[in-house]
């Protein structure tokens, strides 16, 4: 009997030590990676970005026409560039594709009749945008303000119209020439990027994005919005 309690008490006191070491060779690993993050002094990554993107309108208007927008959905695809120097700045630029759709319906307020008119706009957009990360937490989760500009160069455009929604069929014809052919955007927002290994890392931002140009000089209609920007990132 005393032999089985003092095997037992030796293998105890064998496996206590060994998770002790495992534990010891774990913060060691934690602390080895923070470090790696934290003092890289030059960061390049390449990441493929997605993020629907939710419109505002101003609601531009005539005297004697009511405009009504409605939501319809929009996207973003882009491949983004980025350098980070030290452990708290970050550059970005790249290359994207964006859809802005939207809905609009006029009702005429001197007609003196129910007539509303439909407009389905689907414009396409060539994007190139210019954006700083500033670190706030900097590790394994990487925490992170962002702000910049992002430049629109209008690529489509396209109506799907009825002079009255109740009765008529739809006909397309192309709207390219009535919208702005460039944008400017101004960026702001938070984002948090999260590294799997030291060459793979996932990214969720969200942005707002606010246009000072007008987007359709007819009725001098302006817009902002808000994404929420996912994206998968390799280090070069």
């Amino acid at each position: 009997m005393k032999k089985i309690i003092l095997i037992l008490t030796v293998l105890l006191y064998g496996f206590n030590g060994f998770c002790q070491e495992e534990e010891i060779d774990k913060k060691e690993k934690r602390k080895q990676i923070q470090e790696e993050y934290q003092d890289d002094p030059k960061l390049f990554r390449i990441g493929i970005h997605t993020a629907p993107q939710f419109f505002f309108w101003n609601g531009a208007t005539f005297d004697d026409v009511k405009s009504t927008y409605k939501f319809a959905y929009n996207q973003d695809l882009s491949l983004i560039f980025s350098a980070k120097f030290g452990s708290v700045f970050e550059a970005k630029t790249g290359i994207g594709y964006s859809s802005k759709n939207f809905n609009r319906e006029e009702e005429c307020l001197v007609c003196g009749n129910d007539i509303v008119e439909g407009s389905r706009f689907k414009l396409n957009y060539l994007e190139i945008p210019l954006l700083f990360n500033l670190y706030f937490y900097n590790s394994r989760l990487d925490v992170y303000g962002i702000i910049g500009i992002k430049n629109s160069f209008l690529l489509s455009g396209k109506n799907k119209h009825k002079a009255n929604i109740a009765t008529d069929k739809e006909t397309v014809f192309n709207v390219k020439s009535d919208f702005a052919k460039y944008l400017l955007g101004v960026q702001g927002g938070v984002g948090i990027n999260y590294n799997l290994t030291y060459s793979l890392s996932l990214s969720v931002e969200l942005l707002y994005n606010y246009s000072p140009f007008v987007f359709e000089p007819s009725s001098g209609l302006k817009f902002h919005s808000l994404g929420l920007n996912l994206g998968v990132n390799f280090k070069l």
